[in-house]
């Protein structure tokens, strides 16, 4: 995906995004998107994450769309031979996003015997891996443009 973001200054000098313009989606409906992405997203308003989904705003006014992307895994630790979500402390993903995964590891590794699962059997995500609704994903999908740059298939068209 390639955004363009929209800014305008504030009396104190600041730069705030006002918007933003999804200028492709990619190659493929499925993407992956760091947390500080998304969390960056939500502070300046164009994304909100909320019943299973991530919901990025293109656009500004009356040109605004919405893209809806199907949330599959949110960051965290997971189960590889079963996919779950191993629940971990607020306190000590907090710790694993900015320092070490020691205590989030250890609640990982805690929950793994519990349930009598090998030691190496999670794995750790700190992305949001998410698919574009096939719609949105046909207007907005990356392709070559003549010079070779990835641009929107829409923008194409004749």
């Amino acid at each position: 995906m390639e955004l363009k973001r929209h800014y305008r200054q504030t009396d104190d000098g600041e730069n705030i995004v006002t918007a933003v313009t999804v200028l492709h989606s990619g190659k493929s409906p499925r993407q992956n998107f760091s947390h500080r992405f998304v969390e960056h997203g939500i502070v300046e308003g164009f994304i909100e994450v909320a019943d299973g989904e991530l919901r990025l705003t293109s656009g500004h006014g009356d040109d605004a769309e919405v893209l809806v992307y199907t949330l599959l895994r949110e960051p965290g630790y997971y189960c590889k031979s079963t996919g779950e979500r191993i629940p971990i402390s607020a306190a000590a993903w907090a710790r694993a996003k900015t320092v070490a995964g020691d205590l989030s590891r250890r609640e990982a590794l805690n929950w793994l015997a519990t349930r009598g699962l090998a030691e190496d059997d999670y794995e750790v995500t700190q992305a949001y891996e998410v698919e574009l609704a096939e719609d949105a994903h046909a207007k907005y999908r990356g392709v070559p443009s003549p010079c070779g740059r990835l641009v929107a298939a829409h923008t194409l068209e004749a």
